[in-house]
């Protein structure tokens, strides 16, 4: 994906208000995601007119980052608001979802479906069996949700629906 002069722009500007930042609130603020996100609603703006509208505001968080992270309360809020809805965008209509999503979703899903079919089974079986069943349930829930998450992503890889 070639990079165009506005992500060029938007980039520079992000790096220069992250300069003033600590480095530690360049992670816990996702300042990286909003890279990545402005990376994607660049390549999809000539054709979604959704992408068009964020663009604005990707760059008018960018020139007011340090005063959206180092202000009050309500400026963070707002900041982790707009965010929200363009990484709610690129994630529910163009399908991009971040690295290791379906693996994360998947194990609390197969975690939470075996400790309810693990009890229910050993409650079947016999009332004193529940804390084994709760425990099996746990580990093969856990199991089958990672090898099913990983399996897809592995395909969302491949299809390059990833935010990188």
């Amino acid at each position: 994906m070639e990079e165009s002069v506005w992500f060029k722009k938007i980039e520079n500007q992000i790096m220069v208000q992250n300069e003033r930042l600590y480095k530690k609130d360049f992670k816990f603020y996702h300042v990286d995601t909003l890279i990545k996100l402005a990376k994607r609603v660049d390549s999809f703006s000539t054709d979604c007119a959704t992408c068009k509208y964020l663009k604005p505001n990707i760059e008018e968080i960018s020139e007011n980052l340090y005063e959206y992270l180092k202000g009050d309360v309500i400026s963070r809020k707002k900041y982790e608001k707009k965010l929200d809805e363009i990484n709610d965008h690129i994630r529910k209509v163009h399908q991009i979802f971040p690295k290791q999503y379906n693996l994360s979703l998947y194990s609390f899903l197969g975690v939470a479906g075996g400790l309810i079919f693990g009890s229910l089974i050993a409650f079947l079986i016999d009332k004193n069996f529940v804390k084994q069943g709760l425990i099996l349930g746990f580990a093969f829930g856990l199991i089958a949700g990672r090898i099913i998450g990983k399996i897809k992503d592995n395909s969302l890889k491949k299809e390059d629906r990833f935010l990188n």
